[in-house]
């Protein structure tokens, strides 16, 4: 694992920890900002002399005008740019939602449709009539797979042939209430849509060609060979560096949601080896509760490559703002339209409260 085997291993490696505390980092910040938002600018130059960011991007308009374009990195050597694209995990179940919001619009799914109707060989739970809405709302979840996924299963080819689908078929479900599962939304969404799709298609393929190319959008669900080289990685924040800016008064504390979410899975993995449960990772090989191993498969290439569409997008940041400007205005970019009044209200339809990780505050629609 290189430097991120080191980095988890800080106690063993104790260079390694003050290398996240250097307080001689510079970074550049290049781009645009429009009159008014020159803080902005300000802010992120400041982020990078405190060692906050490795490389960033951000972007932001306002209707249809764009009032914040930067990016930057520490090393102007590095090969990063606005237009890079980049890993954004849990972001990716915006853009998943969107694509089920195209279908519903196009009166391909309701959300209100049984999964059954859908996928008869969809697993039983002891309650009947479960709806798309109830995995887009995080209601309907498996604790921990019985088996493992192999990576190549997730390659969209792979997926056609129903690698995935076997197996989310042989699990036991369960459905909650108040708070999100994140271990197989993704999966089970694009069983579903690849069903309903007359011809076959993923929710990375639609994404793709029915919202990301009409708006110009560099926000992909599943990369294509040739845009791995436009690929930007993601840097593991070594877990020093989480604990001490909670435990140092003078440190910034940007980590605290990753921060509960990694002592959150860990908690969760301590309490079913204590029951006698065995969890087995999601993926082989990648355990749950190593966040340093999970950033090496999300910057390798059968992480940007497959599909597991509620947490592997790969994207630039101003794809991300287009398609946000674009939600933000019912459905319509600069005269582009990919949303209907009608597909826009039925996905921000039924607001419903829940818990992220089962302890952070968050608010859900039937659409996600």
């Amino acid at each position: 694992m290189g430097d991120q085997e080191n980095g988890w291993n800080w106690m063993k490696y104790p260079g390694y920890f003050w290398k996240a505390f250097d307080s001689k980092k510079k970074g550049y910040v290049e781009g645009y900002v429009a009159p008014g938002y020159e803080p902005v600018r300000r802010m992120l130059e400041q982020n990078f002399k405190d060692g906050l960011e490795a490389s960033s991007q951000l972007c932001v308009y306002v209707g249809d005008e764009i009032v914040v374009d930067l990016w930057g990195a520490q090393d102007r050597n590095e090969k990063f740019g606005p237009d890079s694209l980049v890993p954004v995990l849990n972001s990716s179940k915006s853009l998943m939602a969107i694509v089920i919001a195209l279908l519903v619009d196009n009166d391909m799914l309701d959300y209100e449709e049984n999964i059954s109707g859908i996928w008869p060989e969809f697993p039983k739970t002891g309650e009947e009539n479960l709806k798309v809405s109830d995995v887009l709302k995080n209601e309907l979840g498996i604790p921990f797979l019985n088996m493992s996924i192999q990576e190549k299963d997730t390659l969209p080819a792979n997926i056609k042939n129903n690698s995935v689908g076997n197996v989310i078929e042989d699990q036991e479900y369960k459905t909650v209430t108040g708070t999100i599962w994140n271990d197989t939304t993704g999966w089970i969404a694009n069983e579903v849509v690849r069903r309903i799709d007359p011809k076959g298609r993923t929710i990375g393929d639609i994404l793709r060609y029915h919202l990301s190319e009409p708006l110009g959008a560099r926000a992909f669900i599943g990369l294509k060979e040739e845009e791995l080289e436009e690929t930007a990685s993601l840097q593991y924040v070594q877990l020093s560096s989480v604990l001490m800016s909670h435990l140092l008064p003078t440190r910034k504390k940007t980590y605290s949601l990753g921060l509960t979410a990694l002592f959150q899975s860990v908690l969760q993995a301590g309490t079913q080896i204590v029951r006698g449960e065995r969890q087995l990772p999601p993926i082989k090989d990648l355990p749950i509760y190593r966040p340093d191993q999970w950033t090496e498969f999300f910057n390798s290439k059968a992480g940007r490559m497959g599909e597991i569409p509620n947490i592997n997008a790969n994207c630039s940041a101003r794809g991300l703002a287009v398609i946000g400007a674009c939600m933000a205005n019912k459905g319509v970019f600069k005269g582009i339209k990919v949303l209907s009044d009608f597909g826009w209200s039925a996905l921000h339809g039924q607001v419903a409260e829940r818990k992220l990780f089962g302890l952070i505050p968050a608010i859900l629609t039937q659409g996600g």
